[in-house]
Formats: C-alpha cells, structure tokens, sequence
C-alpha cells in the first residue's frame, strides 16, 4: 500500500497483499466520523484504489510554516482529542487504530477550522497504533519551524523527550502550558528595582569617568603637541636668535654698521645683516649691537635700510 498526493485528492494504491475490509470502508464512506478524510473506492489501470477528497485541506505539515505558538498548542490538543474519541469508538467499531496514518504530511488540517483529519486506510490487518510515530512527528515539527518556537512549546517539548510521558496527559497539560505562557512576566520588586537603578548609576558614573579622563588626556596630548610643533618654528622679518653658521668671533666693541670687524661698511656686512633677519646666520652679541642701528632693540629691514645708506656713503 503507498499513497500519492494529487491536486485535491490523495489516492491510496492497494498491494497484492492488501486485503480491503468492507465493514471498515462501509463505516468511512458514510461519514460518521469527522476525524477522518472520507475515501472511495476505484479502480484506476485495473487496480483497486482508494481516493481521499483533500480539497478543502491541507497538511500539518505544511500549515505548520504559517502558525503561531498558540494555533500550533491547540492543533496538537484537537489532534489528541481526535484520537482519543477515534479510540473510544473503535472499541464499538471495526475500525483499528493501527490503520490511521499519523505522519503529518498525511495528517490534514481545515484550511478554515484548523480541525485535524487522518487518513484511514482500512484493511483487514492492522499494526499496533504508532504512537511513537506521532510523538516524533510533534516534536520535529516543533523544532524544524521557528515561527511556532515559544517557551510553552520548548515546555511541550521537553515533555514529549520524555518517553515515559504519556502523550494523551497533553490534553490537560496544554492548556495550563497556554495559561503559563499567556501569563505576563511579574515585575521586579521594589528592592530589587531600586538596586538595579543603583547598579546602572554606577556603570553609567564609571562610563562617564573613563569618557572624561581620555578627554583630558587628550586634550593634554594636543597642547603639548602645539608648544612642541611652535618651538620648532623659525622667526621670519624679526631680531633672531636662532643658531646658524656665520658669526665674527671677536666680541670687541665694533662701529655701527661694521658687523665683520673690517673698520668700514661694506657690502659683506649688509649681508651679514640680512643672514641675521632671514634666520640663516646668528650674530655675537657685538655684532648684534652693531647692527641694531636704529637703537629699536631689535634687528629688523628697517637697520637693513640704515646700513645700505651708510654703505653708500662711504663708497
């Protein structure tokens, strides 16, 4: 016996060694039991077929991808409720337990009601009822979609990996499952709270500490760099002092304007001078006073000027 899905129908193909019971099939087709997908018999290519009606269902297993928590804790409860009722009539019945098909792509749901059908297969021959079957399709259906993943179903399923658990204690287990997880959380107590706010005041305090000692250091770190980078800067247009390469030795009071020494004015002590403006040569103190002309304090081009008349002067 194998089955095959075919738009709106399931069609059950009988094996050889199959043999159909007429009291079970005689009891499906009249449609007392709503649990189950009623079926007719056929022949397709010479072979003896039972046909399921499916168009107004659809699988658990693939309903299960567009549940919530909540819609997939009351299928499983109509489910163990279905069974459990289908057990109690078979025991007035021909039907045999044995013979439903409890994989999930076999078990279907109401696409309006959500209300479980099986599938019936009824032969003569039955094997015991696969409950383990059913509690693995439960729990890999749990776990294999995420949008069904709550604490009230990682509760079901903890209880499911037991199998010393009896599986129909879920008819009564699930709802308080559903009142436990529908409960909200209780708030902190008042203590707690409060030392909850003290334990944030800290962390913020030591945040705020860290944040303000890397401001200082930083702002340390930069002044430092700006007296570092204007001490290396060199004076341009004013007295300098900054060493360089030429200076007359001789520290002897020389003639204003005779910054070499020569006893006139000449060409080279012009230079001289404007070495000493531009930072290139550092004058002896001698030198210095020599070539502070104007009597400012300071070496300057207004000296420049001073000294290139004295040297036309004396030409």
């Amino acid at each position: 016996m194998y089955l095959i899905k075919q738009a709106n129908m399931l069609k059950c193909t009988l094996e050889p060694g199959d043999r159909l019971s007429e009291t079970q099939l005689m009891e499906i087709t009249s449609g007392g039991h709503s649990s189950l997908l009623p079926c007719q018999r056929a022949q397709i290519n010479g072979v003896m077929t039972l046909v399921y009606d499916t168009h107004a269902y659809n699988t658990m297993e693939s309903s299960a991808a567009h549940m919530t928590p909540q819609q997939m804790r009351q299928t499983i409860l109509e489910l163990l409720h279905a069974l459990r009722q289908l057990e109690r009539q078979s025991e007035l019945s021909g039907l045999r337990m044995g013979n439903l098909c409890v994989e999930f792509d076999k078990v279907y749901l109401n696409g309006e009601t959500l209300r479980p059908a099986f599938v019936y297969v009824p032969l003569e021959t039955a094997r015991e009822f696969p409950e383990t079957e059913l509690r693995h399709e439960i729990m890999e259906t749990i776990q294999s979609n995420e949008c069904v993943r709550d604490e009230g179903n990682e509760m079901l399923l903890r209880y499911l990996q037991d199998p010393g658990n009896d599986l129909y204690d879920l008819i009564d287990r699930i709802p308080k499952i559903e009142q436990e997880a529908s409960r909200p959380a209780p708030a902190p107590e008042r203590g707690e709270a409060f030392h909850q706010l003290q334990a944030e005041n800290r962390r913020l305090r030591q945040r705020m500490l860290l944040f303000g000692g890397a401001a200082v250091l930083l702002i340390v770190i930069v002044v430092l760099l700006v007296l570092f980078s204007r001490g290396d800067e060199e004076p341009v247009g004013a007295a300098t002092e900054a060493p360089t390469t030429q200076a007359v030795t001789t520290e002897a009071a020389l003639m204003p304007g005779d910054l070499n020494g020569d006893g006139k004015i000449t060409r080279e002590d012009r230079d001289l001078l404007i070495g000493s403006v531009n930072g290139e040569i550092l004058l002896s103190p001698a030198q210095w006073k020599a070539a502070d002309l104007n009597g400012d304090g300071k070496v300057d081009m207004d000296d420049c000027a001073e000294l290139t008349m004295l040297e036309r002067e004396g030409e």
